[in-house]
């Protein structure tokens, strides 16, 4: 991999981070619990109810992404960067863009 496709990964990373963690900061506003004195409805409280279980669920997934994303980046410099972990061949340089926290190649993946 070639430093030029190492800082255009590195760039997509960084930005992809400024938008999930935007994302995590609002996930946040609104998994939290519904207060049982919140005047509305009870259909309405059970519909936030709901929404704050899915959200909660969709914030797990987004922390976990962002550790992800935080390892690619703090590991661009290492060598075996865009290795693949299971067969050893090089990642396409594509794939890293579109998926910055993989760590194998479509072969290996599929």
């Amino acid at each position: 991999m070639s430093p030029k496709e190492r800082a255009k990964i590195k760039k997509a990373i960084k930005t992809e981070l400024v938008e999930l963690r935007q994302e995590i900061e609002d996930l946040r506003k609104t998994s939290g619990p519904v207060s049982p004195d919140n005047a509305i409805g009870r259909l309405s409280r059970m519909d936030a109810i709901v929404n704050a279980g899915v959200n909660s669920r969709v914030l797990e997934g987004a922390l976990a992404k962002e550790t992800l994303l935080e390892a690619s980046l703090a590991s661009i410099d290492d060598p075996r960067f865009g290795i693949c972990a299971g067969c050893g061949e090089a990642i396409a340089v594509a794939r890293i863009l579109a998926l910055p926290e993989t760590r194998l190649c479509i072969g290996c993946a599929s």
